[in-house]
């Protein structure tokens, strides 16, 4: 049966991409071939039987500013979840420090369930960078992974004429530390920077800001490589100002290869994927049940409601996607193992 079900939500996923709009940070999570990676929607082990969320107002803290793709997941997932439960949940976007800041305010957030976190990758990052002292133990008790997303683009001008990470890698050892590559320290783009210096690009790190900031330091000559969502170069890709040299991502994505012809790194023959998730957490010492009870309603969502399948397809080309506490947890380690090898401090 779990066979069953994962060719049929690959199939769905191959399907549902033909379809799907263009939007800054616009993605799609990898289809689900490992055991369990869907996780359970119903799975709430454990006593359950709480009055949660009840008529209360639930914060969910997003650690990013309004209006990019982890600012609407967290908002669709309230809106669902207020229709479902009946309570208020509302989303704070509390922008700073690659996300530091806002799980800051999170972590000394009330334990009483009137407070959620909703982040992603970078909070491992953070953690392994120095920007923050905690992960989950002590800080935080993990609910669940609630999606995934296939990554940015590593864009380069086109007056340089490098089309692959071969021609990169040959170009910065012959003018070793001249080309810029845009990151935000000791966030995503960090890590996607570190992973291009493993495999051999000699490339120099400058801050550029946000993402607009970054395709007007590209253009304007000030910077060489940036690491953008599709959504914000598309158009210069097919002006042909701009040109991707690869998704960032560890999963390939169909929707960029049928359309820009962009696959990942180890198409090319090299390791540059990051795991990007979306996660929820609590501040640590919530009442157990609440945690769960949280968990298998976002399973259902997640997992059951055609609407918000419709909507994450069309707005940023994602696929639903679901890990329970316990699986979503080891998931999260696994992820925090591959970014540990990297040097954040070099």
């Amino acid at each position: 049966m779990k066979k069953l079900m994962v060719m049929l939500l690959s199939a769905a996923m191959l399907l549902s991409l033909a379809a799907c709009g263009q939007k800054e940070g616009g993605q799609t999570p990898p289809p689900p071939g490992s055991a369990g990676s869907q996780g359970s929607a119903g799975n709430t082990s454990g006593d359950t039987d709480i009055d949660w969320p009840g008529k209360q107002t639930v914060q969910i803290i997003v650690p990013y500013a309004a209006g990019g793709d982890t600012d609407y997941n967290a908002r669709l997932l309230a809106e669902k979840l207020s229709e479902k439960t009946g309570a208020t949940f509302v989303v704070s976007n509390v922008n700073g420090n690659g996300g530091a800041t806002g799980a800051m305010e999170a972590l000394n957030s009330p334990n009483d369930g009137s407070v959620v976190m909703f982040h992603h990758t970078a909070f491992l990052i953070n953690n392994i960078y120095g920007s923050t002292d905690f992960l989950f133990e002590d800080a935080f008790d993990f609910c669940a992974v609630v999606g995934y997303s296939a990554g940015n683009i590593i864009t380069m001008n086109a007056s340089y004429g490098i089309k692959d990470l071969k021609g990169l890698i040959e170009y910065t050892q012959q003018h070793p530390g001249e080309l810029k590559f845009t990151a935000n320290t000791g966030a995503t783009t960090h890590a996607t920077a570190l992973f291009l210096k493993n495999i051999g690009c000699d490339i120099q790190l400058v801050d550029a800001g946000s993402a607009s900031e970054r395709i007007s330091s590209l253009l304007g000559g000030h910077v060489d490589i940036i690491d953008n969502s599709i959504g914000t170069i598309a158009d210069y890709l097919k002006t042909g100002e701009l040109v991707a040299i690869c998704s960032d991502s560890d999963i390939a994505n169909p929707y960029l290869k049928e359309e820009y012809g962009i696959g990942i790194g180890a198409d090319q023959g090299y390791d540059v994927g990051l795991p990007f998730v979306y996660f929820t957490a609590f501040p640590a010492g919530t009442d157990p049940r609440i945690v769960q009870k949280m968990s298998g309603l976002l399973g259902e969502i997640i997992n059951e409601d055609e609407d918000y399948a419709e909507q994450i397809k069309n707005a940023y080309c994602q696929v639903p996607y679901y890990f329970d506490t316990e699986e979503g947890y080891a998931r999260m380690m696994e992820i925090y193992d591959k970014l540990s090898a990297l040097d954040f401090n070099a």
